[in-house]
């Protein structure tokens, strides 16, 4: 497991990013507008969200490096 936050906020941020790839996959196979749906909505929401976890995980610990090294 994570030791530090800044591991933890990576690790979640790769897990969505992950979900929003299966997603994808999922929704590529599907035909008809339904499968769009999915594949523009949920898969897109997914994977921004994943980037920004994860770019909020690195600001974040870098605004107070401290921090993430005293834990």
């Amino acid at each position: 497991m994570a030791t530090t936050p800044l591991e933890r906020r990576v690790q979640v941020a790769g897990i969505v990013l992950l979900l929003g790839l299966i997603v994808e996959v999922l929704s590529l196979l599907g035909r008809g507008a339904i499968a769009f749906l999915v594949f523009a909505g949920l898969c897109a929401t997914l994977i921004i969200a994943g980037i920004l976890l994860y770019l909020h995980g690195i600001v974040s610990s870098a605004q107070h490096p401290e921090r993430d090294a005293d834990k």
